[in-house]
């Protein structure tokens, strides 16, 4: 049955989006980690520095270390841009995902209006225990769709929304330079991991669904199965 491909088509295509959501969130944390690390050791070569032989010579470039340390430059100048290169091609991947529900869901509906039309040839009609299992089944299916189109929507916000903080800080540093603060790069780093943190829970609950409405388009079609069999085995 054209949907059941479609619906794993569909998972597949989803379960690569968090994959690659998983990359980028990997690129933030070595983003995030490296600059720990760098500050962590600053500090430790301060004290170094300042019991040498010069202590304003030192002590300079003690001040001098440490303020690159929180400067606005990233401690790995590609790492961000790596990330938002993947979170664009999740957008791409979600956008598949939608198509291809949407075809689905065409079909699901075609199947609807087939059975509606040859239920009373195969001896069900409305209010009949099978037709009435099958419309279960299919208003259950109806909801699980709803549930999936629901999420793949608010993923993709999420994603286009971690895209528009990327431009944001970016022309924040690099247009218009704000007044030295601390780590500005690192901030952007941890409020993109937050929002792809967002973005995976969303594509997972997405995946979900979808298992749903297949298990429900299952029985849907068990139904239908039954009615024909029944149907031949009693002429």
């Amino acid at each position: 049955m054209a949907v059941f491909d479609q619906l794993d088509k569909a998972r597949s295509a989803a379960r690569a989006a968090r994959t690659t959501l998983g990359e980028a969130d990997e690129l933030l944390d070595e983003d995030i980690h490296g600059a720990a690390t760098l500050a962590a050791d600053a500090f430790a070569v301060v004290p170094t520095l300042i019991n040498g032989r010069d202590p304003e010579a030192t002590l300079a470039a003690a001040a001098k270390l440490v303020e690159s340390v929180f400067s606005d430059a990233p401690t790995l100048p590609g790492a961000i841009v790596a990330a938002i290169s993947r979170v664009a091609r999740v957008l791409a991947k979600l956008k598949r995902v939608v198509g291809i529900l949407r075809s689905a869901f065409d079909d699901h509906d075609r199947a609807h209006d087939l059975f509606a039309d040859c239920s009373w040839g195969l001896g069900i009609g409305y209010g009949d225990e099978r037709w009435d299992e099958w419309a279960d089944h299919r208003a259950q299916a109806l909801v699980h769709a709803r549930a999936v189109e629901t999420r793949v929507n608010a993923a993709i916000w999420e994603a286009r929304h971690a895209v528009r903080v990327h431009r944001f800080y970016k022309h924040r540093i690099d247009v218009s330079p704000p007044p030295p603060r601390p780590r500005e790069r690192v901030k952007e780093a941890w409020m993109l991991k937050d929002i792809l943190h967002t973005a995976v829970h969303e594509v997972d609950a997405v995946m979900v669904a979808i298992l749903d409405m297949f298990d429900s388009v299952a029985s849907e079609r068990r139904i239908v199965r039954e009615a024909i069999w029944q149907f031949r085995t009693t002429r």
